[in-house]
């Protein structure tokens, strides 16, 4: 059965070219599909609007990086918009709201959330997340939490496959469906308009993972002797390093920063890609960011296709003329290296 449509506030102008936004970034407003734009009409809107008015909300906190704050943030600005009332605390909740992410590929997101239901009886929703591989057991995981699943979404469409066959194998009956990232829902905010006006410096960025996620993804197992670990890593240092001297090509009079402000405070993360003339990045939220911004955003996947599974089916063909690959013909390519259950996991890089 078919989602009503939520009743709206008023969020953007009628037409993206009216935004006082760079014209890359109105470009990315315009190339949101029809349902998205202006901002909230998508299933993870539609579920919302139809469960949440008249029940007490409360909006989670997860532990993450500066793209986990921006899910969290667009989230917020999601439920504004559609009048939901959030609660000071989750004691007397009826909805616990998870804003989304990659809990599948991070132990802590699932450990965090069955934390918090252990304390308290409310419903857990999950919003639009990513659900892939099989790591930290995640079809188990979210099987177990039984009732206290109200429903789970997905931000690509494989995850979208993933959810549904196991809501069908497993005999559920949570909601589940596919829904645009929340941080596109701080598309058209104040800050934004602010920061997209920032003059750029004569300054890139590359900001790209050092984990199981990026596109060299760390060595199975963790070592505690660093030589041994240094060598284990060379395949990725060394695709870094080639990743890096050819997005410097491309700007050559740009002093380039190579800080993962991604890890950093939100604030520092926005400031210093505000003020940069392009990025270069394997992150998916960095590059959202970057969109938002109206800057040239180089890109590479991580080693499952992040990047592309969660933005291709939202922005369609423009996919390709917002998100600019970089040539790495030269660079000397790596084995994929999967991810075990007893690998580390660094708290900090889950989005």
């Amino acid at each position: 059965m078919p989602l009503p449509s939520p009743t709206l506030s008023p969020f953007l102008p009628a037409k993206p070219e009216s935004l006082p936004f760079p014209k890359a970034a109105q470009q990315f407003a315009a190339a949101l599909k029809p349902g998205l734009y202006p901002g909230a009409a998508d299933t993870w809107g539609h579920f919302l609007a139809a469960t949440c008015p008249g029940k007490r909300v409360f909006l989670c906190a997860h532990r993450g990086n500066s793209g986990d704050e921006l899910i969290h943030e667009g989230t917020h600005h999601l439920l504004r918009r559609l009048a939901i009332t959030l609660q000071p605390s989750p004691e007397h909740a009826d909805f616990l709201i998870w804003p989304g992410g990659n809990p599948s590929g991070w132990e802590v997101s699932f450990s965090d959330l069955e934390r918090i239901l252990r304390l308290v009886p409310g419903q857990v929703l999950i919003g639009p997340a990513t659900f892939a591989g099989d790591f930290f057991a995640w079809r188990a995981r979210l099987t177990a939490l039984g009732p206290r699943l109200g429903a789970v979404f997905a931000r690509d469409e494989e995850s979208a496959a993933a959810l549904e066959t196991l809501r069908q194998s497993a005999r559920q009956k949570w909601a589940t469906g596919l829904a645009p990232d929340p941080a596109l829902h701080c598309l058209g905010d104040p800050e934004w308009t602010r920061l997209a006006v920032t003059p750029s410096l004569a300054a890139t960025l590359a900001i790209l993972r050092n984990d199981h996620e990026a596109a060299v993804p760390s060595p199975p197992g963790w070592f505690s002797h660093a030589p041994l670990r240094r060598i284990r890593e060379r395949p990725r240092r060394r695709f870094r390093r080639a990743a890096i001297t050819a997005f410097q090509t491309l700007y050559p009079d740009c002093e380039l920063f190579t800080c993962d402000t991604a890890l950093a405070n939100p604030a520092f993360n926005r400031q210093t890609i505000a003020i940069s003339r392009a990025l270069l990045t394997d992150r998916l939220h960095v590059s959202i960011l970057g969109l938002l911004l109206g800057k040239p955003v180089h890109y590479i996947d991580t080693n499952f296709g992040k990047i592309r599974k969660t933005l291709q089916w939202v922005l369609g063909d423009a996919f390709d003329q917002l998100l600019l690959p970089l040539d790495l013909s030269a660079t000397p390519a790596a084995p994929p290296v999967r991810l075990t259950a007893s690998s580390p996991a660094n708290v900090h890089e889950n989005q």
